[in-house]
């Protein structure tokens, strides 16, 4: 008589991973070692949120898969790597006087993972172009122009982004920092006075 081989005993290694939920939950927290935040205390406030905006939108970048986990990952958020991530927003916020602290980084981090998020997409298709971002701007400058043409106010931008598109990545730094100084504009008002 042929018996069953044993049931296997289910051991968690350091080195394998049960899901590929679990897999991306570890990969975030990896990645979130990245980003640096200033710690409180040092710089303003302003200075020290746009510091730690900047490096968490360079750090999506340069892993473009890292916006859309966050969206997914169950736990993503419980790892130890992107609780200190979290720790020093809170502590950064909380030193700055802000009545809610965590309701602040929501704003300001919502807004940064939604422009990461596009602006990680951009850069993949542009990349898939085989084209540097200039030549891809570039070939797609006269197609835009000539859709805009008849709409007086996108038209009207035309010169402006004719100007800009010899110089995307510019163009792209330009428009998170416009967007983030009226998020944190916004903020300040929150602060007490």
């Amino acid at each position: 008589m042929i018996s069953a081989p044993p049931t296997p005993i289910a051991i968690r290694s350091p080195w394998r991973v049960a899901t590929k939920d679990e897999l991306m939950e570890l990969a975030v927290d990896e990645v979130a070692a990245e980003i640096h935040v200033p710690p409180a205390g040092g710089p303003v406030w302003r200075a020290a949120v746009t510091e730690a905006a900047g490096s968490f939108r360079m750090t999506a970048l340069r892993h473009p898969w890292l916006t859309l986990v966050l969206g997914q990952a169950g736990l993503a958020y419980l790892g130890p790597n992107y609780m200190t991530f979290s720790e020093r927003l809170a502590v950064l916020f909380t030193a700055a006087g802000f009545p809610e602290p965590s309701r602040a980084i929501d704003a300001v981090f919502s807004y940064v993972i939604g422009m990461s998020t596009t602006e990680a997409a951009w850069l993949t298709t542009v990349a898939r172009s085989g084209e540097s971002e200039a030549e891809f701007v570039a070939r797609l400058l006269p197609a835009a122009q000539q859709a805009s043409a008849g709409y007086d106010h996108l038209a009207a931008a035309g010169p402006e982004t004719s100007a800009q598109a010899s110089d995307p990545a510019k163009l792209r730094d330009d428009k998170f920092t416009y967007g983030l100084d009226v998020v944190l504009d916004g903020l300040a008002l929150r602060l007490p006075r």
